[in-house]
């Protein structure tokens, strides 16, 4: 959370606090750390020079700087209730521990400090044998950290309203453009429905690159594709009605052509029993040609029912046709 974030900042701004302070009491006197007649030395300066520093890291960072010796505040710009500074009084016992005894840094986020809870770095300093003699502590009060937390959950609550204000701005315009391009499909189906191949796309819709563009080009492409379709039914169906007429008319032409056949045979037939009938009269070896006779009789028969019948069919078939 924001509260976790900030703490891991303090926590790294501290150490790095720290680190600078090493180096400018380094920078004023490279030699060892060492008490003598309670006075605090780094080499051969009195370490009360590091005053100055101390205040103005307090005055530009926030950050209170203490330099203790063994576990009594020597240097510091933490001040007693009374407004005065912390000289003289002691670290909390499990920061010496940790740190005096153990030489180890002490890191806390709740560490007390003069009866005050503070986020707070404490680091071992070490004469020239390596025994500790004094510690180095930068730290900020719990409450500045919580400020800092306030007016950060703050900003990120404001940030957080404005992100959602344009999210929604933007989902309503990207919507709203979208439901304008998919009612003009609509437009576009209802105009197909009613067989009107000729209404325009617009060219903008065709060239977009996203759903909607390839929607449109679908579109076009349905639209084309069924324009040629019923122009091929249409010709198709006049090529069917032109074929069906010329076959009525062959149709007709070939009634009347039956029509005339099945007269001719009529009197063929006729012509044939007046003959049948004179040939019965003579005798002897009119026997023969009368058998032959039956036999041609018959076969008319058959030509005159075969006739009949092709044309029976043909009228069947005009019916279909038409």
């Amino acid at each position: 959370g924001i509260r976790s974030t900030v703490s891991n900042e303090i926590i790294n701004q501290l150490e790095n606090t720290l680190r600078d302070t090493e180096i400018a009491l380094d920078v004023f006197d490279e030699g060892d750390y060492s008490v003598r007649n309670k006075v605090f030395f780094k080499g051969k300066s009195d370490i009360a020079y590091m005053n100055d520093y101390i205040r103005t890291v307090k005055e530009n960072t926030d950050i209170d700087i203490t330099i203790f010796v063994a576990d009594t505040r020597y240097l510091t710009t933490i001040k007693s209730d009374n407004g005065n500074l912390a000289l003289g009084t002691k670290a909390d016992a499990d920061v010496c521990q940790a740190v005096l005894e153990k030489g180890e840094t002490y890191e806390s986020d709740h560490v007390s400090v003069n009866g005050e809870k503070f986020f707070g770095v404490y680091i071992p300093l070490k004469d020239s044998s390596q025994k500790v003699i004094g510690m180095l502590f930068a730290g900020s009060p719990v409450s500045y950290v919580n400020r800092i937390v306030s007016r950060e959950a703050g900003t990120m609550t404001i940030m957080s309203v404005m992100m959602i204000v344009i999210i929604l701005a933007s989902s309503f315009f990207v919507t709203y453009r979208i439901a304008g391009k998919l009612k003009n499909s609509i437009r576009y189906v209802f105009s197909l429905s009613e067989g009107d191949f000729e209404f325009q796309l617009n060219d903008r819709d065709c060239s977009r690159r996203d759903e909607i563009g390839g929607l449109v080009l679908g579109m076009r492409n349905l639209r084309d594709t069924l324009k040629d379709m019923v122009a091929g039914i249409m010709h198709s169906s006049d090529s069917l009605y032109t074929g069906s007429e010329d076959l009525r008319e062959m149709n007709g032409n070939y009634v009347q052509a039956t029509d005339q056949i099945t007269k001719i045979i009529g009197e063929l037939r006729q012509s044939i029993v007046s003959m049948a009938e004179s040939i019965q009269i003579c005798n002897g070896v009119t026997g023969d040609m009368g058998n032959q006779i039956d036999d041609i009789m018959r076969d008319m028969v058959e030509l005159e029912n075969t006739t009949l019948s092709a044309a029976q069919t043909t009228e069947n078939s005009l019916g279909m046709i038409e």
